[in-house]
C-alpha cells in the first residue's frame, strides 16, 4: 500500500538543530507550498536541548500507533487535527516528570559534579515553553530545522529511536532513510524541515502534523548558494509590528539571550576533555565503569555535537 494519507502525522526522534545565519542573527526559513497546511508542535523552546531517553521514545511512538488504529481517535484527526494534536500534549508531559526530577537533583548536586551539563539548567529554565503548538497555512514563514542521525551507531539504535517517522501510513517509513537512501557508511545523514514538507507535498499529502521531540540546538551556518534553507528577508528587521511576536522574532530575541550560554557551554566543554570527538553519547559509553556517580549517565540522550565543515 503506496498510498500517502491527506494528514500525515511525522513523529520526530533524531538530532534537531536551529540554523542561525551569523550575519543577520536569524534562523533559515522556508515558506509552507502552495496547497499544504501544517500543525507543529515543538518539545523544546528554540535553543535548549531536550533529554528524552530510549524507552520513553519507544513507549511514546508505541502509544501512538495504537492510537491511530483507533478508528474513533482516527476520525478526530480526520476532522479535527488541532484536537487531535492537543490530546497529545499531556501524554507527553507525563514522560518528563521522572526526568525533570532528575534535572532537578542534578542542578541541587552541581557544586559537586564537575560534569554537569549547563544544557539542564536550560532546559529547567524554559519547561514553561514546552510542548508549544504552532499553526501555519500556505505561504508562511517556518524556520528551517535541520534533523540528523549517525548511519552506523544510531541508525538501528532501536526501532523507533533517531528517526522521522511517518507513523499513520502503512509500514511505518522512516523519513530519512526515504529521502537520503540506506547508508551504513560512518557519517551522519541530514534532512531539513523543508526537505521533509517538499516530499510529502509531491506525494499529495493535504496537512502535516509535525510532532518534533528533537533538540533546538542554535549553530551559526553561514549561507551558501548550493543549500536549500532560506534566510530571512533583511528588510523585516526594518519593519515594526505591535502584534504578538512570529516565531523566527521570538528566536530572534532567545539567540540573543543564550548566546553568552552558549559561549559558557562550549568553555566548559572543551575543558572536560580533549578527547570527546563523538558527542555527549561517545563521551558516556567511554565512563560506564562510573554510571553509579550520576543519574544523567544512565539516559540515552538526543544531544549531539554538530560539526558543520
Amino acid at each position: 500500500m503506496n498510498t500517502y494519507p491527506d494528514i500525515a502525522v511525522v513523529l520526530v526522534t533524531s538530532h534537531g538543530t536551529v540554523k542561525i545565519n551569523p550575519t543577520t542573527q536569524q534562523p533559515y526559513t522556508f515558506n509552507v507550498p502552495e496547497n499544504v497546511s501544517l500543525t507543529l508542535l515543538n518539545a523544546v523552546t528554540p535553543g535548549v536541548c531536550n533529554f528524552w531517553d530510549t524507552d520513553d521514545t519507544q513507549h511514546f511512538t508505541e502509544y501512538l500507533l495504537k492510537k491511530l488504529k483507533n478508528e474513533e481517535e482516527v476520525e478526530i484527526l480526520k476532522n479535527d487535527p488541532d484536537a487531535f494534536i492537543n490530546s497529545l500534549v499531556e501524554i507527553l508531559k507525563g514522560y518528563d516528570v521522572k526526568m525533570l526530577n532528575e534535572l532537578y537533583e542534578n542542578k541541587k548536586n552541581k557544586a559537586k559534579n564537575k560534569d554537569y551539563d549547563v544544557d539542564e539548567e536550560q532546559f529547567i529554565y524554559h519547561y514553561d515553553k514546552s510542548y508549544t503548538i504552532y499553526s501555519y497555512n500556505e505561504g508562511d514563514a517556518v524556520v528551517n530545522k535541520e534533523y540528523s542521525r549517525n548511519n552506523k551507531t544510531e541508525q538501528n539504535e532501536s526501532a523507533w529511536n533517531f528517526k522521522v517517522l511517518l507513523i499513520n501510513k502503512f509500514g511505518v517509513p522512516d523519513l530519512i532513510r526515504e529521502l537520503r537512501g540506506r547508508n551504513k557508511q560512518d557519517k551522519d545523514d541530514y534532512i531539513s524541515f523543508e526537505d521533509i514538507i517538499n516530499f510529502l507535498k509531491e506525494d499529495n499529502v493535504k496537512h502535516v502534523i509535525f510532532l518534533d521531540l528533537s533538540c533546538s540546538n542554535f549553530v551559526d551556518v553561514e549561507p551558501s548558494p548550493q543549500t536549500s534553507l532560506s534566510s530571512i528577508d533583511e528588510d523585516d528587521e526594518e519593519k515594526e509590528d505591535d502584534s504578538e511576536d512570529t516565531s523566527s522574532q521570538f528566536i530572534q530575541r532567545m539567540n540573543k539571550i543564550q548566546r553568552n550560554d552558549r559561549r559558557t557551554r562550549r568553555d566548559i566543554l572543551s575543558s572536560q576533555s580533549k578527547s570527546r570527538k563523538g558527542g555527549k553519547r561517545k563521551y558516556k559509553k567511554k565512563f560506564t565503569r562510573k554510571r553509579k556517580h550520576t543519574k544523567k549517565r544512565n539516559k540515552q540522550r538526543r544531544k549531539y555535537k554538530m560539526t558543520f565543515k
